[in-house]
């Protein structure tokens, strides 16, 4: 059979689609709202008159602000002296005072806190106290803050409150400032970054940004692998830091701060009997003779070979 004798033959469809869907003539609205056309000069020469006219408004209110103020100025100036009062002792404003309440667990050591406590009382006038919660049936240092902390002051700037609460009230410290405005600060580390913020920034941000930020690595170290890691995360750690204070006086340098009340208190505590480096042993030794770390609660210098 040559092509020639082939006759064509009609094709077939393989299957047939219906359609998806009916094309349906579609009816715009009519109440769409009218746009200006962006185009015309008209339309931002428009658009700049109106603004314009709106800064010019906004002046002219915060003219008419500092005249009321200058004129409430000029009425206290003139009942002071009508009264014979200087008006700088109407901006004096005493002191408000700040009441922290931290609640801490039995089985945790307060030794960092009362450091604190101790370092501020040198500044401003402090009072601070201990109480037993209800849940807490067993002994508690009700005086750890006996012996140059507590301080009885008439007007006190700062009140810190120390509770002693059970595992199961309270599984980790916490403090509460401002119940109304704010959270509580869970963990030592962060209720001491807080605390020295608020009240002596000399041991922690007015040492500069990159200190600071030291100080927070020693934090970290210490808090979130040293008290938690095994027993080789915790040698590593007191070779870094034997490494990192080299022949400085105190951890970050030659001032005194945050990093070396929290690395004291807790080496000063700990029981694992890891061997320290001479450099922390001298730092130890300084550390036992400065006012702020001297006779802690719970803190035993170790025993050096």
């Amino acid at each position: 059979m040559t092509m020639a004798t082939i006759e064509a033959e009609p094709r077939s469809p393989m299957y047939r689609v219906q359609p998806y869907f009916k094309i349906k003539k579609i009816k715009l609205p009519d109440c769409m709202y009218l746009l200006h056309p962006i185009h015309s000069p008209a339309y931002w020469n428009a658009l700049e008159d109106g603004v314009k006219i709106s800064i010019d408004n906004v002046e002219k209110r915060q003219d008419d602000l500092v005249a009321q103020l200058q004129k409430l100025n000029d009425r206290v100036a003139q009942l002071s002296e009508s009264l014979g009062i200087d008006p700088s002792v109407l901006l004096r404003q005493p002191p408000s005072v700040v009441d922290v309440a931290i609640s801490c667990p039995v089985s945790q050591s307060p030794a960092v806190l009362v450091a604190l406590c101790r370092h501020i009382s040198q500044l401003v006038p402090t009072s601070s106290r201990c109480f037993k919660h209800c849940s807490v049936t067993g002994h508690c240092l009700l005086d750890c803050f006996e012996g140059g902390t507590q301080t009885v002051a008439s007007s006190p700037h700062l009140r810190i409150t120390l509770i002693w609460k059970s595992e199961s009230h309270c599984p980790k410290i916490n403090m509460m400032v401002s119940p109304h405005d704010q959270v509580p600060v869970e963990g030592m580390a962060n209720i001491a970054r807080y605390i020295c913020r608020a009240f002596c920034p000399e041991l922690y941000e007015d040492l500069g940004l990159e200190v600071a930020s030291l100080i927070d690595s020693w934090l970290d170290r210490f808090y979130h692998v040293f008290l938690v890691g095994n027993a080789k995360e915790r040698a590593s750690v007191i070779k870094s830091f034997n490494a990192g204070i080299g022949s400085n006086a105190w951890v970050v340098g030659d001032h005194f701060s945050l990093a070396d009340v929290v690395s004291y208190c807790i080496i000063c505590q700990d029981t694992s009997k890891l061997k320290l480096g001479s450099n922390i042993q001298r730092w130890l030794k300084s550390g036992s003779t400065h006012s702020t770390l001297s006779n802690l609660p719970g803190c035993n210098l170790p025993l050096f070979n």
